[in-house]
């Protein structure tokens, strides 16, 4: 099935680029990153990169963590790191900062 023609794909370079929801971003308000949908990408890449060495799988596997490292201490509505309230926070934006809106999936 062929992807919308009022869809661009967007590219953006980040020094350690999270996974994101969706390649596909409509306004600059709505690229996100969910930290248990990319625990769960990541899961699988591990499980791939153990049964099969790929310089391009461990150089994605240490770019998650350097991003979700950096997650972990962005302050959000759930609190901050010091607390560890902020810990569960699910969502974030691409760029690594805090999401404050309502959300849902």
């Amino acid at each position: 099935m062929p992807l919308p023609t009022s869809r661009t794909p967007t590219v953006r370079r980040i020094d350690t680029p999270p996974v994101f929801e969706s390649f596909w971003k409509l306004t600059t308000t709505d690229w996100y990153t969910w930290t248990r949908d990319a625990a769960l990408v990541f899961t699988c890449i591990v499980e791939t990169f153990t049964n099969n060495y790929d310089a391009g799988l461990q150089t994605q596997i240490q770019n998650y963590i350097v991003s979700q490292a950096r997650l972990q201490g962005v302050s959000n509505p759930s609190g901050g790191l010091g607390d560890g309230a902020g810990l569960a926070e699910p969502k974030f934006y691409v760029d690594l900062t805090q999401y404050t809106g309502a959300w849902g999936k």
